[in-house]
């Protein structure tokens, strides 16, 4: 038995530091005989379509006694898996397509499964990696299936029977947020692929937070079934792996080479032909996870899909490599296509050994593929390019296939509310229930959020480069949002939301013309998702009742659904008074929270030192510059005339020249905005950013609605992080300056005035 290098896996998982994870679900299914030694033979399936067989047509059969008791199999299959799957039992080439989670993400396995069903794909299987998944699936009749209670998946042996069901101990309820454990659900994981192999069957494996839009996955991925390969895929038919990447430019993926600079593989849909290639990539995979395993260094991103990637790498086959690969898949008449530039490339690498580890055998190579972004598509590629209406989408070879909800921001250790919110925008989520259609008035606005004079009005001031754009351009959708909310409160009402613009793209790294730098032609601006100006958790933790921006549009709001329909010009005329000054008081807390965000926008533009040989992150005078938002709106006023005919009347910046006047709206010391005393004249925010040009923004909002840190406006003003060697310096500095202040960010040129390239303060 091996050992953990020290105790920090232990800490974690609340195992003693030589205990195995031992994945156990008490060796019974409901409705099953209790000991797995006495499972009754499956019942007779009903006759069932031909599967799409996948590979040469001398592909391994299927093991006919993989179903049954002491087959061979450690997989424990429910009654209703084994009915699925007994028509192909001892076939030759099936593909089971495949699903793998656990009980907190159990809404997001009946989704995969509505839309999977919807797709026609068949035979399915969900893996069970915990008892309570297993029994939601027992009691609605869902294939699955669980590891044997006896086998030990960090040295596959099995050990003897023990008391009670393996539960993973976690403090986080959505593994991919904890370091260990979901390191330990790779391995689960990959368990679950080695003995669907070694079975016989193909897998075709999707993350629970994919969509399948149709069935067509087999032009990409099979040779003899009903749908030939595209000629694009005449090599990718003929690998033994094939996965989905987080590539975002479509012109670099046309001909299937590795992700370019900033992308990669990414495991949300895996291909496995059952050969055995696959065999030893699995082999090399799980070897990989245990490689890791005491490891004191483990954080949430070492996991089974980052050692995916150091294992599937390899050289591109070439000349007579190609045409042994689709002599061997039967596809000679294809040979003329394997050097064409439009036939996506298959690389080879060397895998481990293609059996177990007590089982020795000599280690083998395998050929991989990657599938093409367009067909299946990224959380990035269909919620901000658009992928499923760009020029040809109608065409085989770019029909959207797959949706996988990637590049999205607003999961928790506790739920992955980003993504359910996107699967909802895109009328992509299924298991909402008839009451979410139904069960209040809803609060609607009639048309846009911002006029395209105003539009045209900030285009004209800054550049494309600058996040200005998109913070000025935000500033009138927040108050919109605020302005829904606030109504939705008055009459007891659900908001839906605008439909909401990004006038740049939100991205963890550097910007170039406000786009990522591998998609320099995206169109900007593009019709975004809530995550992507919002936080979607802070609303579920505040118990916020709203709606996506697509709810009416979904063919479940049924026609009768009461709406209150309103065009902005006549929400901002709407007093904002919800009866008392305790009820705005209370209104402001939460939109303080709801409505802050804290996102970064690095233009590379104006960075600044970054990039030099003398960057430092921590040296205010070399460190990036980036844009910070969202500020939330200006708050309802809270005095008890602020609908009456004496309130205090403020100018309401409501114009493209009001829009327009100042960087800056009023604000006191802390640079909070001041609410006007008059509830329908409110002095607006022009625009939502909180730190202007910084390396890190202190600034948030608690829960609440108190503030973290005020507003800085630059580096020199400092920063958490900042090295306090460089506080005299920039102490001196700051005394130079008006106000001792830096001078705000004009954001149309780089740079500030007063400031020399160094970044150090020269005067005006």
């Amino acid at each position: 038995m091996s050992r953990l290098g020290d105790g920090s896996h232990a800490a974690a998982s609340g195992r003693s530091v030589h205990e195995h994870a031992t994945v156990r679900f008490g060796g019974s299914f409901e409705g099953s005989p209790r000991s797995t030694e006495q499972l009754a033979p499956p019942r007779a399936a009903p006759s069932a379509a031909p599967p799409v067989r996948a590979g040469a047509p001398a592909a391994s059969a299927t093991n006919a006694n993989f179903l049954k008791p002491g087959g061979g199999s450690k997989l424990l299959f429910n009654e209703a898996a084994r009915q699925q799957l007994a028509p192909y039992a001892g076939a030759a080439g099936t593909t089971v397509h495949f699903t793998f989670g656990s009980s907190v993400m159990v809404d997001f396995v009946q989704n995969w499964l509505h839309f999977a069903r919807r797709a026609a794909l068949k035979p399915l299987l969900v893996g069970a990696a915990d008892a309570a998944l297993l029994s939601f699936c027992n009691n609605k009749s869902v294939p699955a299936a669980a590891i044997s209670p006896d086998l030990d998946v960090w040295t596959y042996e099995r050990k003897p029977a023990q008391e009670g069901v393996y539960q993973i101990k976690t403090q986080w309820a959505y593994f991919r947020h904890h370091d260990s454990d979901f390191l330990e659900m790779g391995l689960v994981k990959v368990a679950f692929l080695w003995e669907l192999l070694v079975a016989g069957l193909n897998v075709l494996i999707s993350d629970l937070d994919v969509v399948w839009l149709n069935g067509h996955w087999a032009r990409w991925m099979a040779y003899g079934g009903a749908e030939p390969p595209l000629p694009e895929a005449s090599l990718l038919a003929a690998a033994d792996i094939l996965v989905s990447t987080d590539e975002l430019n479509a012109e670099a993926d046309l001909a299937g080479r590795r992700p370019s600079h900033g992308s990669d593989l990414n495991t949300g849909v895996v291909f496995l032909r059952c050969t055995q290639g696959s065999k030893a990539m699995v082999q090399a995979w799980r070897q990989a996870m245990l490689g890791r395993k005491g490891d004191k260094h483990l954080n949430e991103n070492v996991n089974d899909q980052s050692l995916f990637q150091g294992v599937v790498r390899g050289a591109e086959l070439r000349g007579g490599e190609l045409d042994e690969l689709l002599r061997r898949s039967g596809a000679v008449d294809r040979l003329g296509l394997a050097e064409a530039t439009s036939t996506r490339r298959v690389y080879r690498a060397l895998g481990g050994p293609p059996c177990l580890p007590q089982e020795r055998c000599a280690p083998s190579s395998f050929t991989f593929g990657t599938l093409p972004m367009r067909p299946f598509s990224g959380g990035h590629t269909w919620f901000n390019q658009n992928v499923q209406d760009m020029a040809g989408h109608e065409q085989p070879r770019n029909e959207p296939i797959t949706v996988h909800f990637t590049f999205q921001f607003g999961d928790t250790g506790t739920y992955p509310h980003g993504k359910r919110q996107r699967a909802r925008e895109a009328a992509l989520w299924a298991v909402d229930p008839p009451e979410y259609f139904t069960e209040g008035v809803f609060v609607a606005l009639d048309g846009p959020t911002y006029s395209e004079a105003e539009q045209a009005a900030v285009y004209a001031r800054f550049p494309s480069w600058s996040p200005q754009r998109h913070m000025h351009m935000d500033a009138p959708q927040r108050q919109a949002v605020r302005d829904l909310l606030g109504l939705a409160t008055a009459v007891g009402g659900i908001p839906v939301l605008p439909s909401l613009w990004c006038h740049c793209d939100r991205y963890w790294g550097f910007l170039k013309n406000c786009r990522f730098p591998m998609v320099p032609n995206m169109n900007l601006p593009f019709n975004c998702p809530q995550d992507a100006l919002y936080d979607p958790t802070r609303w579920a933790a505040k118990g916020v009742r709203w709606r996506e921006h697509t709810f009416l549009d979904n063919p479940n709001a049924r026609p009768g659904v009461r709406v209150i329909r309103i065009a902005n010009h006549h929400l901002r005329r709407l007093c904002r008074w919800l009866g008392s000054s305790q009820a705005n008081a209370n209104f402001n807390k939460l939109a303080r929270y709801i409505l802050t965000e804290s996102s970064r926008y690095c233009p590379q533009e104006d960075m600044g030192g970054y990039g030099g040989g003398s960057f430092d992150w921590q040296n205010p005078f070399v460190a990036y510059n980036c844009t910070w938002g969202f500020h939330y709106p200006s708050p309802f006023p809270e005095g008890k005339a602020a609908c009456s005919a004496t309130g205090e009347q403020r100018e309401r910046s409501s114009s493209a020249g009001g829009l327009l006047s100042s960087l800056l709206p009023p604000v006191n010391a802390a640079g909070e905005p001041l609410a006007g005393a008059d509830g329908v004249n409110v002095a607006e925010r022009p625009n939502s950013t909180t730190c202007p040009r910084i390396m890190l923004c202190d600034y948030n909002i608690l829960p609440d609605g108190s503030m973290t840190k005020p507003i800085r406006w630059c580096n020199i003003e400092g920063y958490n992080g900042m090295k306090q060697d460089h506080l005299p310096a920039t102490r001196a500095m700051l005394a130079k300056m008006p106000d001792g202040r830096c001078p705000y960010p004009p954001g149309d040129i780089p740079g500030m005035p007063g400031f020399d390239r160094r970044g150090h303060y020269i005067g005006a």
